[in-house]
């Protein structure tokens, strides 16, 4: 006992003891590198170098005012509906700091802080806390020695002076909601409220005078002109700018829109010319207005956003910068050209837009859903029909065939006033919803019982008598709502781009699904955290991770996860009956992502080496790991996407420097360009670090490259049982590796070396020897190619390829002896080339095994290429056809050595992987329909660059 308790001291002592951590919360985000909210706010530094934005979608960002580029996401503390939505942002003069108001409390807590970061490194140095109401604006002295910020609720203003941002002055004398504060280069302020008055203040923050609005009831910006004498008044309710002094606020003059519609809320002095914008003009281009002087009767008309315009900022030589409703940031040259534009980083499913009428479709099952989606860009809305598949984890655009899925219920109860208003009701009665909650969607369940509305931050189900069922709290507004005809799910399409499931019986969220705006990536997640993705979707998507009161927000994007969550499998079948039962299989065997993410962050990697390098040979790496108090785990080398290895760098390795750990590699490049990156993980190997990159160019062009294939395939098992359905592979392999030594003497290689692997020779120590020793000989620019044919089986979203020797005893003890997705990946990373091709004939074993088919085991290929960051074919089908042959082939190898001499090829006779897939991928259905009547459908995983992987001979070719 004693024993025990001092060994458990010592590693106390020691830190290798880790006491279990409680579960962070982690907040799920869109993260697209663009705001996917409405942006309230702008400012820019006294230089113009910087433009920072304050958005709904809770993060301010800075971006490079000159090129568009954005360089920091700043991250406050965050909670749920409305906490961490950023109205107000302020960037110093200097720009070194920078100002972010808004919903920053909880709600009704009374208390909104300001939070102040350091504009380079996103980390907050400063807050104020003690404001009882949220910041509306927020705005720096000329000479950067005080911040002042306009309040809602009446709170109106509030003057900190910058050094420790303590308060100096404050009026709270206000009836409505304060917009706007504006400091002159005397150090005057205005502000504006919706009490109706402008107010004007001293240097020394005394009111010195405070007047009615004249065009409007809700005067919203106010603007000094460049010399100080005459202000701008923009109205929310007006289309109209009221010209005031800028000494006692005297009304000079009004300037009025071509029309009535609506507001011109935002004013700016570009020059001499006074532009205004707001809700002003049809919202397909909402325009910015500017008139030259008082006498120019029609205005100048920029039509430049898709959106209500925000906010308008004048800059140097008569640009204007600009935020919109729909998320977009830019700057407008004098003449009208956009010098940069960021658009919205998400899709737009609002009921209507730009005159398209959006919907919302689901299958019978909820398994397929249809929607239209928008987007503005460059300067006009695009529409889209998009439609997905659950289960076949496929996007469609604009599908050719119609669709037959039902659209949402409207009739069979008398429901009104259902759409974006504040009072639905039901036989006229209204509905209960929280004061200020707009109702957007509607649909009725098929047996007329019951329905559900979609709200600004709810989806709500109500009985046919109006009682409330549930209710669950919405990521944003619920635009559109429907019902799946078997009555078991509801699905919402919500203001933040996303496409979300529901149980219909107790409102449960099971699924979210975001599409990119270019229609290609997507990401597909539940709320445990198991996703899949396609083309990069996982980048699109995160965890905001509270780091406690005042401090800012870490943030853990998915792709960093993919080692645990990316489940593919799980996403497939989490709608189907069982689905919820293999959810919870994979919760208890893995765990869910707030207990995850509680076990540490990864370590940031500070790369001491160029971030930019030309080399002859070889790059030499080199950077520190600076340690987030958890440790780390491996680090992972990728070039152009392909994991590999590296070589102990000169001097030896990994040395204890100063600040952390230094790790010094050396990478060997092949001829042209590369892409260099290196991640770090957690000490718990479930977080990778965000990534170093390097870009790499070899200056001299490296030998004519060789070609090596490790060709296995299993016939014949020791375990006898195993044998059937695999008829062909033995001899298969052989094949292989025979048509690809046929390569030598064609050009492509200087030479080639082919290896088949036969039956017993397929084990899991003869592999593992022969990818070693072609490890000591491959050089960067060669080719490898890893053919494995046999049995392969699919478990738990993970792969495994039976080798020879593995005798079944029991699925575990089995699945033990086999080689996995991880051994596999240990075994290609040793290739120090990036052109690698993984080719996998195991269709089949999966179901041979236990009746599973193809999705399955397409699913862990997958997982195999993806995180193996190499191409990979594969025959994943069902099991007739593995049980059969075609001409003394299995029908995948018989059509892949046909490809390898048939398949399209480039003006050298060269054909590329890509190109050797798509004859793979065209040709078995082909094959297979023919002969059985079914298609077996193979699958193609591109990861890494493309390379030719065979030429044609002279023969072939003509």
């Amino acid at each position: 006992m004693k024993t025990t308790l001092k060994l458990v001291l010592l590693a106390v002592l020691s830190g290798a003891y880790v006491q279990a951590q409680a579960p962070v919360k982690p907040y799920l985000r869109i993260e697209t590198g663009r705001h996917t909210a409405k942006v309230d706010r702008i400012s820019v530094d006294a230089s113009e170098r910087f433009l920072v934005s304050a958005s709904d979608d809770k993060t301010a960002r800075v971006w490079d005012l000159r090129r568009g580029t954005l360089l920091e996401i700043l991250r406050p503390p965050i909670g749920d509906f409305e906490e961490g939505k950023a109205y107000a942002v302020a960037i110093s003069p200097d720009g070194t700091t920078v100002a972010v108001g808004g919903f920053m409390g909880a709600d009704r807590s009374g208390n909104y802080p300001i939070y102040v970061f350091d504009r380079e490194s996103g980390v907050i140095h400063n807050g104020i806390s003690g404001i009882p109401y949220n910041t509306n604006h927020l705005a720096y002295s000329k000479d950067g020695r005080y911040l002042a910020a306009a309040l809602g609720g009446g709170g109106g203003l509030r003057v900190f002076e910058t050094r420790g941002y303590s308060e100096v002055a404050k009026d709270t004398e206000y009836g409505g909601d304060s917009y706007d504060v504006e400091f002159d280069s005397s150090g005057r302020l205005v502000t504006t409220s919706y009490d109706g008055f402008i107010r004007l203040y001293t240097p020394q923050f005394r009111l010195l005078r405070k007047v009615k609005a004249h065009s409007g009831v809700e005067p919203f910006s106010a603007r000094f002109s460049p010399d100080g004498k005459l202000l701008a008044v923009g109205f929310n309710d007006a289309a109209a700018i009221d010209i005031l002094s800028a000494d006692d606020l005297s009304f000079q003059y009004s300037l009025h829109a071509p029309s009535a519609e609506l507001g011109l809320s935002s004013t700016a002095w570009s020059t001499a010319t006074i532009c205004g914008a707001g809700s002003y003009g049809p919202t397909e281009n909402s325009p910015v207005i500017c008139w030259a002087d008082r006498k120019q009767r029609v205005p100048t008309v920029f039509p430049i956003a898709g959106d209500i315009l925000m906010d308008l900022l004048s800059l140097k030589e008569g640009a204007l910068a600009f935020c919109t409703g729909d998320g977009s940031v830019g700057v407008l040259e004098r003449s009208g050209a956009f010098r940069w534009r960021t658009s919205a980083g998400s899709l737009d499913f609002r009921t209507s837009v730009s005159g398209f009428s959006s919907f919302l479709a689901v299958s019978s099952d909820g398994q397929i859903v249809e929607t239209g989606a928008s987007y503005f860009e460059p300067s006009q809305w695009t529409h889209h029909n998009i439609r997905f598949s659950v289960a076949e984890r496929k996007l469609e655009t604009d599908p050719k065939t119609k669709s037959l899925l039902m659209r949402p219920v409207f009739d069979g109860l008398p429901i009104d006033n259902w759409e974006d208003t504040y009072n639905p009701t039901l036989n006229g009665k209204a509905l209960v919803l929280n004061q200020g909650e707009m109702s957007r969607s509607l649909a009725i369940s098929p047996e007329k019982n019951s329905f559900v509305l979609g709200s600004d931050w709810y989806i709500r189900r109500f009985d046919r008598q109006g009682k409330q069922i549930w209710e669950t709290s919405t990521s944003d507004v619920a635009w559109r709502v429907n019902i799946s005809g078997d009555g078991r799910f509801v699905v919402a399409a919500l203001g933040d781009g996303t496409l979300r499931w529901y149980t219909f019986d107790t409102g449960q969220e099971i699924l979210a699904l975001f599409v990119d705006r270019d229609l290609k990536r997507w990401v597909a997640w539940t709320p445990d955290g198991f996703f899949t993705s396609e083309g990069g979707g996982d980048a699109l998507i995160g965890y905001h991770i509270n780091r406690g009161p005042g401090r800012e927000g870490d943030f853990v994007k998915v792709d960093q996860l993919r080692e645990v969550f990316y489940q593919p499998d799980l996403i497939s079948q989490i709608l189907t009956p069982g689905g919820e039962q293999a959810l919870a299989v994979a919760r208890r065997r893995i765990g869910d992502v707030a207990g995850i993410l509680a076990g540490g962050q990864p370590p940031e990697i500070e790369l001491l080496s160029p971030a930019q390098a030309d080399v002859t040979e070889a790059y030499l790496l080199q950077f520190r790991v600076n340690d987030k108090g958890r440790g780390h785990g491996k680090f992972v080398y990728r070039l152009d996407g392909a994991e590999i290895e590296g070589l102990e760098g000169r001097g030896g390795v990994d040395i204890r420097g100063s600040g952390g750990d230094t790790v010094s590699r050396t990478i060997p490049i092949g001829s042209g360009a590369h892409t260099l990156t290196v991640t770090a993980y957690s000490a718990n190997g479930k977080i990778e670090s965000p990534p170093k990159t390097i870009q790499i160019r070899r200056l001299q062009a490296a030998a004519v490259p060789s070609l090596y294939v490790i060709a296995a395939g299993i016939s014949y098992y020791s375990d006898n049982s195993l044998s059937g359905g695999v008829k062909f592979a033995a001899a298969d392999a052989d094949l292989v590796a025979a048509r690809f030594k046929e390569q030598e003497g064609r050009g492509l290689y200087r030479q080639v070396n082919a290896i088949a692997l036969r039956d017993r020779e397929a084990t899991i120590a003869n592999i593992t020897a022969q990818v070693a020793r072609v490890a000591k000989v491959v050089k960067p620019g060669d080719t490898f190619v890893l053919y494995l044919a046999g049995h392969g089986v699919a478990e738990q979203g993970e792969y495994y390829f039976v080798p020879w020797e593995a005798e079944y005893t029991n699925r575990e003890d089995w699945l033990k002896k086999s080689l996995n997705r991880e051994a596999i990946q240990a075994l290609l990373k040793q290739i120090s080339t990036n052109k690698s091709l993984v080719i996998l004939d195991t269709c089949n074993a999966g179901s041979f095994l236990d009746g599973r088919e193809g999705p399955a085991e397409k699913a862990a290929l997958e997982r195999v290429a993806l995180m193996s960051g190499r191409a990979v074919l594969a025959a994943s089908n069902s099991k007739e056809m593995a049980l059969e042959g075609y001409q003394d082939h299995g029908v995948f190898t018989y059509v892949l050595l046909q490809g390898l001499q048939e398949a399209e090829s480039n003006a050298n006779g060269e054909i590329l992987i890509h190109r050797l897939a798509e004859f793979v991928l065209s040709h078995v259905p082909e094959v297979t329909e023919k002969k059985w009547n079914y298609r077996q459908l193979p699958l193609w995983k591109m990861e890494g660059e493309l390379f030719p992987i065979a030429r044609k001979s002279a023969k072939t070719a003509n």
